[in-house]
């Protein structure tokens, strides 16, 4: 009887061991398991177009070093001044003769990038001013013109095409890029397109010649004005003195506004008479 008790004490253990195994703890143990198991799944299914991810972003990788490898721009940090002066220089010495000068005149900045603005104001032969435009925009720098006001002016000195009087308003952009490499683009790998000129009359009026060696005012920049006179700087940059009534090449002064800083003058081209105005030129 004794050992009937001893025996049925076991196997009540046994089974209570085994209920709490059982009911408890193993399926516990294989619900954990089981989500393990799920999350591995789903990073293997994760992974299934992992490959050709890799080699899509191994493509673009390509292209972009392709396009750098070609890239015509240099991109630089900064623009002085300086250097604005010196790359036209350069840019001159390719497009032939102009007469210019050019004006600091702002700097505009944004998170990443910016430009300094200039004015540029001269004059040339359309060629010319053509190429200068062309090699200026397609240039190995970043230079882009925002505003282009030309006029064609007739002279005693040309007997062919006109000479074009310009303003200009030029950009010259720079950011903050790194680890971009250098171009191997310069100033003599730029091709000119060829063009016609525009501003080549089909019949060309045969101006008196200026015998007077007055002041051709529509190629001249007004400098100052005060009442009663006014300091004109001729195409030759010599600055002269401007009255009411005072003869130029083609007609004479007939007003000096001073406070709307302007001159005018009346010319007579061949019969044709016409009103012509300088003003003032102003720094921002």
């Amino acid at each position: 009887m004794r050992n009937i008790l001893i025996l049925s004490v076991f196997i009540v253990v046994i089974l209570g061991v085994g209920g709490f195994f059982s009911m408890y703890k193993y399926p516990g143990q294989i619900k954990s398991l089981q989500t393990e198991l799920d999350g591995v799944q789903s990073q293997i299914a994760a992974l299934d177009g992992i490959e050709a991810q890799f080699l899509k972003l191994q493509k673009l990788i390509i292209i972009e070093e392709l396009k750098l490898a070609n890239l015509n721009k240099q991109i630089i940090p900064d623009v002085r001044s300086s250097q604005t002066y010196a790359y036209f220089n350069s840019i001159v010495n390719h497009a032939g003769e102009l007469k210019f000068d050019m004006i600091y005149s702002d700097r505009v900045e944004y998170d990443d990038y910016g430009f300094n603005v200039y004015n540029i104001r001269g004059e040339s032969s359309f060629e010319d001013l053509y190429k200068f435009i062309w090699y200026v925009e397609r240039g190995p720098q970043i230079y882009k013109f925002k505003n282009v006001s030309l006029r064609g002016v007739e002279s005693s000195q040309r007997r062919s095409n006109l000479i074009i009087r310009f303003d200009l308003e030029l950009h010259a952009l720079f950011a903050e890029v790194h680890d971009l490499p250098m171009i191997k683009r310069t100033l003599d790998s730029v091709v000119v397109a060829k063009v016609n000129d525009p501003f080549n009359p089909r019949l060309k009026r045969r101006l008196p010649p200026n015998r007077g060696n007055l002041i051709e005012v529509e190629r001249s920049e007004l400098k100052a004005v005060i009442p009663g006179k006014a300091f004109i700087a001729d195409h030759h940059g010599k600055v002269r003195v401007v009255k009411v009534g005072d003869r130029v090449y083609l007609g004479y002064a007939t007003k000096i506004d001073v406070a709307n800083n302007r001159v005018e003058f009346s010319l007579n081209k061949n019969g044709k008479v016409r009103k012509f105005v300088l003003r003032l030129r102003f720094r921002n």
